[in-house]
Formats: structure tokens, sequence, C-alpha cells
């Protein structure tokens, strides 16, 4: 596995490379990676991969670096095309934000939070993301640190999709 970091680290970010994953759906399967980051602490790669066309993350210890003459034997399966998720705040403030109300929220956004609320005024916080300077980590209430915004902001659409103040 030390070798696998020490090589993952040495790539360019946004680099495609192949690899060999010894997890997730079909496990063995060689695809190809554009790495995002790499939380070392947790033995996490972020990576967009090219078949599924989505950011995954990898646990470290199932990936192998696969030769260059490894043919691609991942295949995307099908499946139902899935709403887009926005990937930062900036993007959530200018596309997202009348969803949301229109889902019942009432949303207060600044430049590095979010806060969701049930109803039309600031009651206690449902649902919210924040970032912690001192930590550098993007935080979402009830669940755990995120270094990467676009996992934290995903993470967040994900929450408030399963909840609805409009019962």
């Amino acid at each position: 596995m030390e070798d696998t970091l020490n090589i993952l680290k040495d790539i360019k970010r946004g680099e495609i490379i192949k690899i060999k994953y010894n997890g997730g759906s079909q496990p063995g399967a060689v695809r190809e990676i554009a790495i995002r980051n790499i939380d070392e602490n947790k033995g996490i790669v972020y990576a967009y991969c090219v078949a599924s066309d989505r950011v995954i993350n990898f646990n470290l210890s199932k990936i192998e670096i696969a030769d260059k003459n490894d043919e691609l034997t991942f295949v995307k399966v099908d499946t139902p095309p899935k709403a887009p998720s926005p990937i930062n705040l900036k993007d959530l403030q200018e596309n997202y934000i009348e969803e949301l109300e229109k889902k019942g929220w009432f949303v207060k956004i600044t430049d590095n939070s979010v806060e969701l609320f049930e109803g039309v005024k600031e009651t206690a916080t449902t649902v919210s993301l924040f970032y912690e300077a001192a930590k550098k980590d993007w935080v979402l209430k009830t669940e755990n640190h995120f270094t990467n915004q676009e996992m934290a902001i995903d993470k967040f659409w994900k929450q408030c999709g399963k909840m609805n103040p409009k019962k």
C-alpha cells in the first residue's frame, strides 16, 4: 500500500492513469481515473472515474497501479440518471437555492457555510455545512469532517434529499 501511495502522490492532479481496483461493484476491474485528492489518514483516494463519469472515493488498500498495456475491463452499468448535484457553495448558491426553497427549506448561505431551516424563518438548524478554517475541514452537521469540499457538498446534498420539511 505504501508503494501505491507514493506512486499516486507523484501523479499530477487531473492526469489520467489506469488502476486495478479490488473493490467496488466490479472487483479486479481495470479502470481509468484522474486523482482529485488523497486523504492519507483515512486511506482514501478521491478520483474522477472516466467510465462511470463521476467522482468516487477509492480505498487506497484496494488500489493496484495497472500496466499501461492492461486492457480496460470496468464496464459502466446503465443506471437511471441521477439529478445533478451542486459541486461547491457557489454552485449551490447560484443554481440550487430555488429548488431547496420549493421543497420548503429556509436557506441561509454565506461564503463558507450553508444552513437549512424548516419553515420560513431561522429556527433550529436542521441541516448545515460549514468550513472550519482552523482545521481546514468542511463540517456537515451530525456527519464527519471532509477535507474535500466536493465530497462535503455531495454528502450535504444527499442529506437534504433524505429530509423534507413539507410534511
